[in-house]
């Protein structure tokens, strides 16, 4: 089996309310060849409440992904140019997210 190792790109942390939040995996990250094809983001998202996700392009509801609070959270695929967005489950705390590749 080839495997190659994950890069962690960075993390971004937030607050995690009842407010739906939106996180741009692309913000901040120049392609330096602008004929590059763009890429999907696999982006780990976990948090120290209960939260729910959503990577539809629309804001996150209650109805969304359940996720438990923890450091396991969830991985998902962004679309380029997409977005996630994520709210609360009842208690606010913080939300983390971090950009990951496959390195090779």
């Amino acid at each position: 089996m080839n495997c190659s190792p994950l890069v962690l790109l960075g993390t971004t942390s937030a607050s995690l309310t009842g407010a739906p939040l939106t996180f741009d995996p692309d913000a901040g990250v120049a392609d330096g060849n602008v004929q590059n094809t763009p890429q999907s983001w696999r982006v780990r998202v976990w948090a120290d409440q209960d939260f729910h996700v959503s990577t539809s392009g629309d804001d996150a509801t209650a109805s969304d992904c359940p996720v438990a609070a923890g450091y396991e959270g969830i991985t998902v695929v962004v679309s380029p140019g997409g977005n996630l967005s994520v709210i609360s489950a009842g208690t606010n705390g913080n939300v983390w997210f971090t950009r990951i590749k496959h390195a090779g």
